[in-house]
């Protein structure tokens, strides 16, 4: 298979089959220490945590220690370090102010709850399975289609009221909704950023409870019932679901960037990203590639020489790797990303 349009042609690397973890990228000829690899801004959906929104800049994710930006988009609730960054942020194809008003009206009208928590006791039940998920959806998609009917009747029935109501009554769940948002647009306005994310890996059980499943198909049902008539197409089952199977493996921690580790850089979490081209490296205990992330733009350099036909991977546990044993490496990576590693420094560390 082809590599993705977003990941560019290099003459040092190419993305390959591998049998044993999908999709690889391979040097093609020697790369010598310190040689930048690619770099790629292109996201197909992001989000910054709504503890931090007022925090983070929406643009470059930028973020000081905690200091509130002064410039606020105060209906669609977004802080900007820089008006630069708030003028960019509404000419991007993937944004859509109008989008986000409605979104952010949500908690004007929603009845106050704690559904921005963890405090769902279906969070600690174990996943679900692909037969409960099939049916969750298909649930879900009765409600969604008496929506629809609501939404584009130009004079919706009393039941049709009263359900629009009772959807716009139940509190939204921040987190999912303004990351499912991006998505959608993307899918709207940048056909070939989403084709991209189509021929990335997808994980089946992308939901790591219950509650998770029911706060997407939460969010789902949020979206129909306020974005503007014009993304009605776009809010598709299919669409949210191929979502999270995408992303499931996918997506880079945004970082707070206030730690020089080489690696993730930083001590908070501040939200994640879908950056397409960047999802084909594999891990590796020992990786040969460090990644950095500026603004948007994530980086990728060769940590040490790589000799011609070498994978090249990156470290997906941020840098941890350093200082754990094999046994802890090998028990996070099968929880969070279901492989067991068989990098060079875990088989020799087994021996």
């Amino acid at each position: 298979m082809s590599a993705p349009a977003s990941l560019h042609a290099s003459s040092i690397f190419a993305v390959r089959e591998t049998a044993e973890s999908g999709r690889g990228v391979y040097a093609t000829q020697f790369i010598p220490k310190g040689t930048l690899l690619f770099e790629t801004a292109e996201i197909a959906a992001s989000v910054v945590y709504r503890e931090y929104w007022k925090e983070v800049c929406a643009q470059c994710f930028k973020y000081d220690r905690g200091r509130n930006w002064k410039i606020r988009d105060q209906t669609a609730g977004h802080a900007f370090c820089s008006e630069e960054c708030q003028t960019i942020w509404k000419n991007d194809t993937v944004n859509d102010e109008a989008a986000s008003i409605a979104i952010e009206g949500l908690g004007k009208t929603a009845k106050q709850g704690s559904s921005d928590t963890d405090e769902d006791p279906a969070h600690s039940l174990p996943r679900p399975t692909t037969q409960e998920i099939d049916a969750a959806w298909a649930e879900a998609e009765e409600t969604a289609t008496k929506i629809r009917n609501a939404r584009s009747s130009a004079k919706p029935s009393k039941p049709e009221r009263r359900l629009l109501s009772q959807i716009l009554a139940t509190p939204p769940i921040r987190d999912v909704i303004t990351y499912q948002l991006p998505a959608l647009l993307t899918i709207a306005n940048s056909p070939s950023l989403w084709s991209d994310v189509l021929i990335l890996e997808s994980e089946a059980i992308p939901y790591i409870s219950p509650a998770d499943l029911k706060f997407q198909i939460t969010s789902y049902h949020h979206l129909l019932a306020c974005a503007p008539l014009p993304l009605l197409d776009h809010i598709t089952a299919d669409n949210i679901r191929t979502l999270a199977a995408k992303s499931s493996h996918n997506v880079f921690n945004i970082w707070s960037q206030d730690l020089d580790d080489g690696g993730s850089g930083g001590s908070e979490c501040l939200g994640y990203g879908l950056w397409t081209a960047a999802s084909y490296w594999n891990h590796s205990c020992g990786p040969n590639i460090r990644k950095r992330r500026n603004g948007r733009t994530w980086m990728f350099w060769a940590e040490r020489d790589v000799q011609e036909g070498e994978a090249l991977c990156i470290s997906y546990l941020g840098g941890d790797e350093r200082d754990m044993t094999r046994q802890e490496r090998r028990t996070k990576l099968k929880e969070h990303w279901k492989f067991d590693c068989a990098c060079k420094r875990c088989d020799e560390e087994a021996k």
